[in-house]
């Protein structure tokens, strides 16, 4: 198995994507000690807001490549591509311009929000230009190339944002973004040659349907999913309105955050296969198991590892300005554990089996539940009930999400050969 890994470029996805979540980490470390605490909160809720408009972008089109372009190939495949792409990139400027309203016109509670958010309203479109590209690349099984260019986009990246915030502090972290990920565009088209796709209006009619069902399906389930990490902050910044407790809660978040990295470089790997064998059921049930058994103990281990020495870990990185984030950290360490293990898998392979329905069904669940808890623990427990808040709903949606995946597996109607 670890061979078979080696050669179909597992290692080289890990590898960068654990030298490069290093780096990130490395550099956000180091930013939280180059910026002031207060400017560093103002830019956080900014950031988050951001993230909020973002869970929207380029109304489920990647999900919809992705899923798509692993299974189409030839002239169909590049039909495909020119019409995910260009659908997705005019809805990103329509976000675009909404985000830059909303930083002009909106009243927040931290003070310097709305300018930094019109400062980055534009980065959207470049990042998801440059995640569209990516993603071709996965469509064609260019794990090699797919990590290169994570290597240079987050080399870039951390340079720039450690160089220029030095001189410029948080205007200096936004401009980093922004030329990092057009030399990312610029990189891809260049070496690759991943070039935008030509305009054309090739397909069917029938065709187009399909995909812009399959992508609003997938803008909701997006949408669900990423609210949940974000709302945490935002009412965090609402009700308590305190750019250094929303500072420190951000603190706390890092390292579980950059973890993610992880299952998302496991799934990153093993969707393709999931979605070509999606007709097999002996196939599924085997790996499926294998992959929570062997991906959830690493989890837990790590989790319990980060539990054990948090106030380190935290002093070390951060500095004892952030002590009051031990609390949270450990609680979101826990968190990552269940939700990278019995959220995130089981939710993503279920894409695979054009089961959508249930992530619509889990990922408005986990907000409404999320939202609830927010509002009545936060006010007790500060950060603390943010992260108790991420950690129960994301107990509630694996145990909804493994008992629905398996049954799913068990019903498959075809079963192929290996």
């Amino acid at each position: 198995m670890i061979k078979r890994l080696g050669q179909t470029g597992f290692k080289h996805l890990f590898g960068s994507s654990a030298i490069n979540k290093i780096l990130a980490f490395v550099s956000s470390f180091i930013l939280v000690r180059l910026i002031p605490k207060a400017d560093y909160g103002v830019y956080a809720n900014a950031d988050n807001i951001l993230g909020l408009f973002c869970i929207f972008e380029g109304f489920g089109m990647a999900s919809t490549w992705l899923q798509y372009g692993c299974t189409r190939k030839g002239e169909e495949k590049e039909n495909t591509w020119s019409f995910c792409f260009y659908f997705s990139v005019f809805f990103q400027l329509f976000l675009c311009a909404a985000i830059a309203v909303t930083g002009r016109f909106a009243n927040f509670g931290i003070e310097g929000t709305g300018k930094i958010l019109l400062a980055m309203s534009l980065l959207p479109l470049f990042r998801f230009i440059s995640e569209m590209q990516r993603i071709y690349l996965r469509t064609e099984m260019m794990n090699k190339q797919y990590a290169y260019v994570n290597n240079f986009s987050t080399v870039i990246t951390v340079a720039l944002s450690i160089g220029l915030s030095i001189f410029f502090l948080v205007k200096g972290l936004i401009i980093a973004n922004y030329i990092s990920s057009i030399a990312t565009i610029i990189f891809m088209i260049a070496l690759y040659k991943i070039k935008l796709p030509k305009i054309n209006n090739n397909l069917k009619k029938t065709d187009k349907k399909e995909l812009l069902k399959f992508s609003v399906v997938c803008t909701i389930n997006n949408s669900t999913s990423s609210l949940m990490s974000l709302l945490d902050t935002f009412i965090l910044g609402i009700v308590i309105a305190q750019s250094t407790v929303t500072a420190s809660y951000k603190v706390a978040s890092k390292v579980p955050t950059s973890l993610f990295f992880i299952p998302t470089c496991v799934m990153i790997y093993i969707y393709p296969y999931f979605a070509k064998n999606a007709n097999s059921k002996k196939w599924c049930i085997k790996n499926f198991k294998k992959v929570i058994l062997l991906f959830g103990t690493f989890n837990f281990l790590l989790a319990l590892a980060l539990v054990a020495f948090a106030p380190v870990v935290v002093r070390i990185l951060f500095g004892e300005q952030y002590n009051d984030a031990v609390s949270a950290f450990r609680i979101l360490c826990v968190n990552y554990a269940v939700q990278a293990t019995f959220k995130m898998v089981p939710g993503q392979l279920l894409i695979s089996q054009k089961k959508l329905g249930f992530n619509t069904f889990t990922g408005i669940l986990s907000g409404v539940v999320n939202t609830a808890l927010n509002l009545v623990l936060i006010p007790k427990y500060s950060s603390n009930g943010a992260a108790i808040a991420t950690l129960l709903v994301s107990i509630l949606v694996g145990v909804m999400n493994m008992f629905y995946i398996s049954n799913v597996f068990k019903n498959i109607p075809v079963e192929d050969t290996e």
